[in-house]
């Protein structure tokens, strides 16, 4: 990736948690926010980000278009197997290529743990909602299973593991988010 320039940090270490300040004036990765994170028990980042045109797909060696901007907040919580997540965000710009996706709020919370998984999303212009009763983190290792047991008929009869439940509704009214993840 590219390195980012121009970034000035005002930590505080502590001894149970850090706090840090940040701006970032690098033409491509223009921000700035401020970020706790506390170390008892389960560790626990917040975070405010105020992005202007941040290249985040070239910072992490993806579409070098990927760029936000906006106010976005967020909290997550992780422990040894559960992970709680809550992001919010205003005015905010997703750009891909020739797509530009414009929220005026944006709502995301999560918790994922082994036994279930629960996601809710809503924007301005859409909302989703997931469950299940396992961790989605696992679904990709799932279906690879599945398919790989229903194409190789040579194989036993596929044995699953109990019920794997995965219910899910995304309603959007603009196709902006599909077309930033390619589905066109």
């Amino acid at each position: 990736g590219e390195r980012i320039q121009q970034i000035t940090f005002d930590s505080k270490v502590h001894e149970d948690s850090v706090t840090t300040d940040i701006s970032i004036a690098d033409p491509h990765y223009h921000g700035q926010g401020h970020v706790e994170i506390a170390f008892t028990g389960p560790i626990h980042v917040v975070s405010q980000l105020q992005l202007d045109s941040f290249r985040i797909g070239e910072l992490m060696n993806l579409d070098s278009t990927l760029a936000i901007s906006g106010a976005i907040n967020s909290a997550i919580s992780i422990n040894q197997s559960t992970i709680i997540a809550m992001a919010e965000g205003k005015n905010v710009l997703i750009q891909r290529d020739s797509i530009d996706y414009i929220l005026d709020s944006v709502s995301l919370t999560a918790l994922i743990s082994p036994d279930s998984s629960n996601i809710d999303y809503f924007t301005s212009d859409g909302r989703g909602h997931l469950t299940s009763n396992f961790d989605v983190q696992a679904l990709p290792a799932i279906l690879k299973a599945w398919s790989r047991n229903i194409i190789d008929s040579t194989q036993s009869a596929f044995h699953s593991i109990g019920n794997r439940i995965l219910n899910f509704d995304f309603q959007l009214e603009k196709p902006a988010p599909l077309q930033l993840l390619g589905l066109d």
